[in-house]
């Protein structure tokens, strides 16, 4: 076989560069021609990536064409240099916004050898037509496979009997008229000779391209794969080892399973469930008789070459970091901050061989639970060259920063797109692929709400949505942030005490109300950490801060309260905590008269703002209004007193610092 890959680009940099690295996962055979077919592509990062792109296995040639072809000639260009340069006999074109499954060669090579006479594709899309009708009709379903009229042309793989008969003449005829569809005119030269489009089950392929040549819009819907995974993974199961908290184990499976498809996956737990995965074994009633465990029986369930152990804080969160490198080693777990040596690795999230575990569990055999704790450290670290003499092959230190990040002990917890993590202290500031939506979980405390504004609309910047849940008395200060949506917080089925970011389907859920923990401050330093925590600058926080003021509502207030304009009076506000449970011992002001605020029902804090600004003097405990103080602006002789928050807090430590715009006069 002379098997030849095309790839037909025109710009779209984002999606060509990640079709490029799912062939560099992948399978694909030693020999192949790999032929990037390149129409006029006028941007710069294209260019590059496609100038940049090699293969050591495989011949990589790159056709820059002179004149706009369209897919169809270009792809027509392609197969006649592949046949007269390479000889090519087999050909499988795909498209630059599609991505390909780790094993997809292999697999989809094996139906191509069945049915050589046929039109085969990797791609499984059930995507439906905006009227409900089916888009791709099947025609029969076996195990593996599928058969169809038609399939969309991302990928085809065909011989020259197809070749000759289907697609040729459907590309000559687009050619000639310069328009049409080349892939819906070869199923149906196809069809129209008994001949339908054989598919493979599960998807092998998946269409990135959010802009479908097709015109497709919400309403009409590019075509997708439901069934696509990015990695296979039959040599490893993923298994959790969790006594205490069975709900947790089956997210952390979960999230690791979402995008691979494991030989197996498993949960070893003493808690009775539902859940199919589970293995029930004896109650684990400490961290050593868990390290004991793993050291002596976890073995005894691994059916395949490899394990990768999880847990609730550790898990796989960007499976197209994966590497077959990993595989070359019998333990990779993330680097340790040992200076010594022997820095690998963590065992919460790490990845251990059947040869590891028995040897491991024959040479530790004799240990008390005690003995065996913390396995990972016992197995790296106290019995490393003992295993080593025994032919265990650790991984070096390199290739465990790309495998996991360790949070806990580390200096640079700061995760970079690895393949998984270990602890709730890891600070993920990168967004992991297939995120539409940033969730903050920040739902408490309205200062704190107006202080990351601004970080918010950084993400909107940046493409994101961003969906806010929030104590729904805080519900109705949506009209001064119309470009963010807040949500009652108790529509939302969250954890809201998870210390670390998690994905939901599309959405990212980030820890706000932990970043003191999670960068490891001070509680004094807890605003600042917001900022810290996304690798920004906490001063910038008014920056994207405006606020939308309804000067309808504010008037309205000013009548509400009788006041007079030019009228002298002092604002007091005692209350405090969300709930208004809390209040300050404030000291009336004898000389003007005193306006104390209270909740109004239809007015929200920041309505407030023009009595505010109309004050000759503020007595406030030290709450939500001070961020709302530092985005007004005051007459010089206002005088502006703060008051502490008694007994909740001694000082003003946790944000004093932030207030600079005025003269503050602090009441300790």
């Amino acid at each position: 076989m002379n098997l030849a890959l095309i790839i037909t680009t025109y710009n779209r940099p984002d999606y060509l560069k990640k079709c490029f690295d799912s062939i560099l996962r992948s399978d694909i055979p030693k020999g192949a021609t790999i032929l990037i077919s390149d129409d006029c592509s006028d941007d710069k990062e294209t260019l590059n990536l496609i100038h940049d792109f090699k293969l050591g296995k495989c011949q990589v040639v790159k056709l820059f064409h002179d004149e706009k072809q369209k897919i169809y000639g270009s792809l027509k260009l392609a197969i006649d240099y592949a046949i007269k340069v390479f000889k090519a006999d087999t050909f499988i074109n795909l498209d630059s916004d599609a991505v390909i499954r780790n094993d997809y060669f292999t697999r989809i090579l094996e139906l191509h050898s069945k049915f050589s006479h046929a039109i085969v594709t990797g791609f499984h899309c059930q995507t439906k037509n905006a009227d409900g009708s089916e888009r791709h009709n099947i025609i029969d379903v076996y195990d593996t496979f599928c058969t169809k009229k038609s399939v969309g042309g991302i990928n085809m793989v065909f011989g020259f009997e197809s070749l000759n008969k289907y697609i040729f003449p459907a590309l000559d005829k687009c050619i000639l008229d310069k328009q049409g569809n080349w892939d819906q005119l070869a199923c149906l030269n196809s069809m129209n000779d008994g001949i339908p489009i054989v598919c493979n089950i599960p998807s092998l392929v998946q269409h990135i391209g959010i802009n479908s040549s097709m015109g497709h819009s919400a309403y009409e819907k590019p075509d997708t794969a439901e069934s696509f995974v990015a990695l296979k993974l039959s040599m490893v199961t993923c298994v959790i080892i969790d006594c205490v908290n069975i709900t947790k184990a089956i997210y952390a499976l979960d999230k690791s399973c979402k995008d691979i498809e494991f030989g197996n996956a498993i949960i070893l737990t003493s808690i009775p469930s539902n859940d199919p995965r589970v293995i029930i074994i004896p109650h684990l009633t400490s961290k050593e008789a868990y390290s004991e465990f793993v050291i002596k029986n976890l073995h005894k369930y691994i059916k395949t070459e490899f394990a990768l152990i999880v847990q609730h804080d550790g898990y796989v969160v960007n499976a197209l970091a994966w590497d077959n490198a990993f595989l070359n080693y019998d333990y990779i777990g993330a680097s340790w901050w040992y200076a010594e040596g022997n820095n690998v690795g963590n065992g919460g999230f790490s990845l251990r061989s059947k040869k590891l575990l028995e040897v491991a569990a024959n040479l530790l055999s004799e240990k008390t639970a005690v003995e065996c704790h913390p396995e990972d450290d016992v197995i790296c670290r106290q019995n490393y060259d003992k295993l080593v003499k025994r032919g265990i092959k650790f991984a070096p230190i390199e290739l465990a920063k790309k495998f996991s990040i360790e949070g806990w002990g580390t200096t640079d917890r700061v995760y970079d797109n690895q393949f998984g993590f270990h602890g709730g202290s890891v600070i993920f500031r990168n967004i992991p692929s297939g995120v539409d939506t940033i969730i903050i979980n920040q739902f408490q405390g309205l200062g704190d709400v107006m202080f990351m504004i601004t970080i918010a609309r950084k993400y909107i910047e940046q493409g994101f949505k961003v969906l806010w849940p929030i104590n729904p008395l805080f519900l109705d200060i949506q009209k001064h942030y119309l470009d963010i949506d807040f949500i009652d917080m108790n529509l939302l089925k969250l954890n809201y005490n998870v210390k670390y970011p998690y994905k939901v389907s599309n959405c990212w859920v980030m820890p706000f109300r932990f970043t003191d923990y999670l960068v490891g401050v001070k509680y004094k330093d807890c605003m600042k950490s917001k900022y810290m925590y996304v690798g920004d600058n906490w001063e910038t926080w008014k920056d994207k801060a405006e606020i939308k003021f309804d000067t309808r509502k504010a008037l309205e207030l000013f009548n509400i309260l009788g006041i007079k304009y030019g009228e002298k009076f002092t604002l007091i506000n005692r209350k405090f905590r969300s709930d208004f449970s809390g209040e300050a011992d404030i000291v009336m002001d004898l000389d003007n008269r005193n306006i104390e605020m209270v909740p109004i029902e239809g007015f929200t804090l920041i309505d407030w703002y023009l009595v505010f600004m109309a004050a000759s003097s503020i007595h406030t405990v030290g709450t939500s209004i001070i961020y709302l103080l530092e985005l007004l602006n005051f007459k010089k002789e206002t005088q502006i007193h703060i008051y502490l928050r008694e007994p909740d807090e001694k000082s003003f430590e946790n944000y004093e610092y932030i207030m600079r715009k005025h003269s503050y006069i602090f009441h300790h």
